[in-house]
């Protein structure tokens, strides 16, 4: 669900870069990741059916955190540093 969140998500960060800035957009990868580390942490206290659709979800929303804050991060080191 990871790669899966990523690769779908991949075409939408050019829009949220540009729309909202990449400060801001790192701001919410960040805060996407920590709550979604979070709620996996506390997922193990669910049943197993819950269990399991949450930890997908999770995952799924980790792979859109984590491609957008690599897009940013990548974005932010070509423009700062050119050479």
């Amino acid at each position: 669900m990871f790669n899966i969140g990523g690769a779908i998500s991949s075409p939408i960060h050019s829009i949220t870069l540009s729309k909202i800035g990449r400060p801001l957009s790192m701001a919410i990868a960040l805060i996407l990741l920590s709550i979604t580390q979070l709620v996996l942490g506390i997922a193990s206290y669910f049943s197993y059916e819950n269990f399991i659709i949450i930890t997908c979800i999770c995952k799924f929303i980790q792979g859109y955190g984590d491609s957008l804050l690599m897009s940013v991060s990548f974005s932010l080191a070509s423009i700062y540093f050119k050479d």
